[in-house]
């Protein structure tokens, strides 16, 4: 981990690794209240401060433990709280999982918060943690998708190697937990979140996977996997919104879109297409 952030934020993590006993998700995140204070929406992607603390109330989840006066987090104190969540998150067992699953949209927003900092120490601690917490919470992180996915397919595309490793690690992981019709809404979302063609051609090719019943992609064999649904609204928008792009100029992305349009047509829904 990256040791050095030993002010308000991480002090009680130390404090906890010091004393040798186990780190638990409620400690984690009172720690991660710290680096979040107040601020909504996503990270500045500043190396430091996260932003002025926002007015009373305006973001519930992450007003306590913050204490305006402190000095702003440190990459340092960012890594050290998303490495002790995944390391809680390895350790924790059923406790773990179960305080995560109850906490599940606090740590949503600390991913999304995170993810896109422009450290890339942070980036690396925030996916290796999301790679640990997806497959412990299931399904409880559906509703939170269309926040998370976003955030994760950029780092696709990441200078650093070991970003774009953990990066693809973190997305077969959401793949392999939620269904294709869970999916599709953060799909299209990520699909128009994303801005570099290499980006969009990240989202088509994790999506062609997903809706054609693979999961994440892990599997190739898809046991016990479904397609999107026939038929669905979702599928409908994602048809619409993935055609024109097989007119695309950038060949990359040209192919990557007639790919998932012909894998739909073969594994989900052959008239939609």
């Amino acid at each position: 981990g990256g040791g050095g952030g030993g002010g308000g934020v991480g002090g009680g993590l130390a404090r906890m690794n010091t004393a040798h006993e186990p780190l638990s998700v409620h400690a984690v995140l009172a720690a991660a209240a710290a680096l979040t204070g107040g601020h909504s929406g996503h990270s500045s992607s500043g190396g430091g401060g996260m932003g002025a603390p926002a007015p009373s109330g305006s973001s519930p989840s992450f007003h306590t433990g913050y204490n305006s006066s402190q000095l702003p987090a440190t990459w340092e104190d960012k890594v050290e709280v998303f490495d002790a969540l995944a390391r809680a998150m390895r350790t924790g067992g059923t406790r773990a999982a179960h305080d995560a699953t109850a906490n599940v949209s606090r740590l949503a927003d600390l991913f999304a918060n995170h993810l896109g900092d422009a450290h890339h120490r942070v980036a690396q601690a925030a996916l290796e943690a999301v790679v640990e917490t997806v497959p412990a919470v299931g399904a409880a992180l559906e509703p939170y998708l269309d926040r998370l996915c976003p955030a994760l397919f950029p780092r696709l595309v990441d200078a650093k190697e070991a970003v774009r490793g953990l990066a693809s690690a973190a997305l077969a992981a959401v793949g392999d937990a939620h269904p294709a019709d869970a999916l599709l809404p953060a799909l299209l979302r990520s699909l128009d979140f994303a801005k570099a063609p290499r980006a969009k051609t990240g989202v088509l090719e994790f999506a062609l996977y997903v809706l054609s019943g693979q999961g994440g992609g892990t599997d190739p064999t898809g046991m016990g996997r479904s397609p999107a649904t026939a038929g669905s609204v979702s599928l409908s928008a994602w048809v619409a919104r993935v055609a024109p792009l097989t007119a695309d100029r950038h060949a990359p992305l040209r192919a990557a879109a007639a790919a998932g349009l012909a894998a739909v047509h073969t594994r989900a829904d052959a008239a939609i297409v």
